[in-house]
């Protein structure tokens, strides 16, 4: 069975100056959704990187790179059983 796409195109033939609003079964990315749900789990380590952030705009040089990292991976090790239960 192929899955057919329908192509909404609002433009003018002779200008050829489509522009495409819509199709069918378009995929949802539900990643931002399941970050965003992460959020709480992982707050402390955001507190943390808020808070070298903090410094760092203060004293005018370093980075906080290590605590963003830690945050990020506290992100991903929330997100991915969620995300891998919702693939095909």
């Amino acid at each position: 069975q192929s899955s057919k796409n329908i192509i909404f195109v609002v433009g003018h033939c002779a200008s050829r100056n489509f522009r495409i609003i819509g199709m069918a079964d378009d995929p949802v990315d539900i990643k931002p959704s399941i970050d965003k749900a992460c959020h709480a789990p992982c707050k402390k380590f955001w507190d943390l990187y808020e808070a070298c952030s903090e410094r760092v705009n203060q004293a005018g040089k370093g980075n906080c790179s290590g605590w963003y990292h830690d945050y990020w991976a506290c992100i991903d090790k929330c997100a991915a059983p969620r995300l891998f239960s919702k693939l095909k």
